[in-house]
């Protein structure tokens, strides 16, 4: 109960400073000088209180509920910094000390961004070893689990296949793997991404009762019985859903062609028309973050990775890493970060980073090629490349401002494993990854856990 009460009392204190702050902001006592991003500041802020927050509160054991409040406190603090934005810009004449004074009331000082990641001026600390959890030895019936999306709390989603069995959705949530392809009632179905809420979505095919094929549908999972998720009369997927429940993803027209779609918190509907300002004839969002930045990738007379504003509006091409084709975004941050893979030449492609308006090369291993799949708000990305020499992908996360051989940080007990591809991040430095110990005889999701806290 003290840990409970020390907890509360800090939240309000922070929250009390964070409200004090923004009446300054929205009344105008306080302007701003010079060119200062101060959204992304001001985003920067509530990740640190939710950090934080996080910290504090999970030594209670509260998780779900904590969950809760903070995706309410997130979505009335975008409704209100909605407005505050266009009077923060409009602001931009004088000193901004009386605000740097109230942010310094939360306990830390706001650094100037250095892109292409986002630095924090601290000690290094010496670079983790990961603790590998081997997630498929939850599952007796499934040999291949491939892992896709991890949440803030290491709940994890991903499909679970072998030889003769049909593809099935799972859950891990509480040291236990949730078969939500029998929920379904589906003889295939996938889990994509998973929210701070426990909340999935993915997609099932057909029916076991009905004995239906198709179409394809996405499916919504908020801990009871599944949602079907239809969009459009011919098929669709629901591909990822953000903190505040809003779901992206694509259906299919009588043509062929595949359309982005935004489900809102409310149920509505909105397409992603937006995106035919860039030429594109189909549209793949695959991430959300949760300001509603949609990002993905298009196809028509040209192609590439996309991120829009929030709502799907004003989409902006990211560009190219020199090649013509074959660029898509795979992941996006709170901060408006992208990951994804571009094409370098005419045979190889590398993964990205795109933040401060530029695409950044992240390299590869020593090989021709790599993605990046995933980006947690600290700038910490994870993906895949091919080694030097050649062989069999090497899973890597990007730390420091250098791609590091995620085998090579394995822990003692765990290097019997060879971690092959690096799916999701979360902020807590959590890795869902993909893994063989039997030379991919069978396939395993693992969670790779840094054996000690990091310092930021």
């Amino acid at each position: 109960m003290a840990t409970l009460s020390l907890c509360l009392a800090e939240a309000r204190a922070i929250l009390a400073g964070l409200e004090q702050t923004i009446v300054e902001l929205s009344s105008g006592q306080v302007r701003i000088k010079g060119q200062f991003p101060s959204f992304r500041y001001i985003l920067f802020v509530l990740f640190i209180l939710k950090t934080v927050g996080m910290e504090l509160l999970s030594s209670v054991n509260a998780h779900r509920r904590i969950a809760a409040v903070r995706c309410r406190l997130r979505l009335a603090c975008a409704r209100r910094f909605a407005v505050f934005k266009k009077r923060l810009h409009a602001a931009m004449t004088s000193s901004f000390h009386s605000a740097k004074l109230s942010f310094l009331r939360f306990g830390f000082v706001i650094l100037p961004l250095w892109v292409p990641g986002l630095l924090i001026a601290a000690p290094k600390p010496a670079l983790p070893a990961y603790v590998l959890q081997d997630l498929s030895a939850l599952d007796a019936t499934y040999p291949f689990h491939e892992g896709y999306a991890i949440n803030e709390w290491g709940d994890a989603v991903g499909v679970a296949s072998g030889v003769g069995l049909a593809p099935h959705a799972f859950l891990y949530r509480r040291r236990q793997l949730i078969d939500l392809g029998a929920k379904l009632n589906s003889p295939d179905s996938g889990a994509t991404s998973i929210n701070a809420l426990g909340e999935v979505v993915g997609y099932f095919i057909g029916n076991l009762t009905l004995g239906t094929t198709a179409p394809t549908l996405g499916f919504l999972y908020a801990g009871c019985r599944p949602q079907t998720v239809k969009v459009g009369s011919i098929g669709n997927d629901a591909i990822a859903i953000n903190n505040l429940g809003e779901i992206v993803g694509i259906f299919n027209d009588a043509s062929g062609h595949g359309h982005g779609y935004l489900r809102k918190q409310d149920g509505k509907i909105v397409e992603l028309t937006a995106l035919a300002s860039l030429g594109a004839t189909d549209v793949d969002p695959v991430a959300i973050n949760d300001w509603g930045q949609v990002a993905g990738w298009y196809y028509g007379p040209k192609s590439g990775a996309f991120l829009t504003q929030p709502g799907g509006a004003a989409p902006k091409d990211l560009g190219t890493l020199g090649g013509l084709y074959s660029t898509a975004a795979l992941g996006v941050n709170d901060l408006g970060q992208v990951v994804g893979y571009s094409a370098v030449g005419d045979n190889a492609q590398h993964g990205f980073l795109y933040a401060g308006g530029a695409m950044h090369d992240l390299g590869t291993l020593g090989g021709p090629n790599s993605w990046a799949y995933g980006i947690n708000n600290w700038g910490e990305i994870v993906g895949w490349s091919d080694p030097a020499g050649g062989g069999e992908t090497r899973a890597w996360v990007y730390l420091r401002g250098q791609m590091r051989d995620l085998n090579d940080l394995l822990s003692p007990a765990s290097k019997a494993w060879t971690v092959f591809e690096g799916r999701s991040i979360n902020d807590r430095g959590r890795i869902l990854a993909n893994a063989t110990n039997d030379n991919f005889t069978t396939v395993h999701a693992v969670i790779l856990t840094p054996e000690c806290k990091r310092e930021r």
